[in-house]
């Protein structure tokens, strides 16, 4: 297997060094090995030439926003749902607005 390409379920994952230094890991949304390796060897050329991917970045929200997201998501898939709707008023008065 080619150095920089592992496996993450069925997804393939290559990690490479940044212009900075720093190791970066990214997914290829693959589940082929040759999309992984194309990937990698174009994310090294960028890095030759000075250039590197941008970092998508998500927008901040409040722990009160995330935990109402969250209570969405859980309705109906988890049997602990009351229990940790419990726990996440309790976190929300404490941590509501960071």
């Amino acid at each position: 297997m080619t150095k920089g390409i592992y496996k993450r379920g069925r997804v393939y994952w290559i990690r490479y060094a940044g212009l900075d230094g720093k190791t970066v890991y990214e997914s290829t949304g693959s589940d082929k090995f040759r999309d992984a390796e194309t990937l990698l060897l174009q994310r090294k050329q960028g890095i030759k030439e000075g250039k590197q991917p941008e970092v998508k970045r998500i927008a901040n929200c409040s722990f009160k926003e995330l935990a109402g997201q969250y209570r969405e998501w859980i309705k109906g898939r988890h049997r602990s749902e009351p229990v940790k709707k419990y726990v996440i008023a309790a976190l929300v008065e404490r941590y509501g607005n960071i």
